[in-house]
């Protein structure tokens, strides 16, 4: 949570970078692990200030892969940093302006099509791109972080399952999940790492734009397309990538896995609709074992 005084400090600083009016809207987000975020206007600027020293070098990371993608011809919007504070205490982007696809808009087919293909060509530039000081995490070290989240929700597993259902769950998860990771391989690209419904912007002329580059890292491909949520536009990114049946199945077991990673974050910002959301998809995609296959992925929350 953020104090008053702490709110009216950021906001003062806030309207004197844009020199902002009156009746212009600042609305404080609290929703950032690592910051306190601002949204001016609808999403016209976005201003984040650091909870802790430690988040400057996360700061730094990420603005180097903002301006890195204002370098590149995606064809996508992104942000655009603007404001940089002394001592990185706060920066700011010109935004995306927009809702997030995730609050539940509705894109007719026509549009889920558009969208997809410009996603599928932002990530064939951005997997061609190379960002210094960019972490790299390998397959070992992806299998590492499911098994650790399995681990950190295993208490709201055992209450929401049988104990058939939570084996099932577990031998998927430590068994079944790195077998066919470690079979399929790795290619590490420079992604985008938590590209989802949650980052993705549906604008007023219903185009998609792409925020949140905190946590670009290289990556096998596949990571990218593991939180589409949408059966077309995933299909159809991949087919504007040029995916090979390789990154489709890869892409497949990983959006298999993913309400089990999205399950901490949930639970660690008292989310109980996003708990809720992600045990429905365990049950359909683990326990019940819907096919995916990166043509007809079923929908996430």
């Amino acid at each position: 949570m953020v104090t008053a005084v702490q709110r009216q400090q950021d906001e003062s600083i806030i309207r004197r970078a844009l020199v902002l009016d009156e009746h212009s809207r600042i609305a404080y987000v609290d929703e950032g692990w690592d910051s306190r975020v601002y949204v001016v206007n609808g999403g016209e600027a976005v201003f984040k200030f650091p909870r802790a020293p430690r988040v400057i070098a996360q700061y730094r990371h990420e603005i180097a892969a903002l301006r890195l993608l204002e370098d590149l011809d995606t064809g996508v919007p992104t942000p655009r940093v603007r404001w940089v504070g002394p001592d990185l205490g706060y920066f700011g982007y010109v935004g995306v302006v927009g809702e997030p696809l995730s609050v539940g808009a509705v894109l007719e087919p026509d549009v889920r099509k558009a969208a997809g293909a410009a996603l599928g060509r932002l990530l064939r530039t951005l997997h061609d791109a190379h960002l210094d000081g960019a972490p790299s995490v390998n397959v070992d070290e992806e299998i590492s972080i499911y098994a650790g989240a399995l681990e950190h929700a295993m208490s709201t597993l055992v209450a929401a399952f049988s104990t058939q259902d939570k084996r099932r769950i577990e031998t998927f998860i430590l068994g079944e999940l790195p077998d066919e990771m470690r079979r399929l391989g790795g290619v590490p690209k420079l992604s985008h790492a938590d590209l989802g419904p949650w980052n993705l912007i549906v604008g007023p002329d219903r185009s998609i734009g792409v925020i949140d580059l905190g946590d670009v890292a290289y990556y096998d491909e596949s990571k990218d397309f593991s939180g589409f949520n949408d059966e077309l536009i995933l299909r159809t990114a991949l087919d504007a990538y040029g995916a090979d049946d390789l990154l489709r199945e890869k892409a497949a077991l990983r959006i298999k896995a993913l309400p089990v990673l999205d399950l901490p974050f949930s639970l660690g910002k008292g989310d109980q609709r996003g708990v809720d959301a992600c045990l429905d998809l365990v049950r359909r995609r683990i326990v019940g074992a819907d096919p995916i296959d990166g043509r007809a992925a079923p929908g996430r929350a």
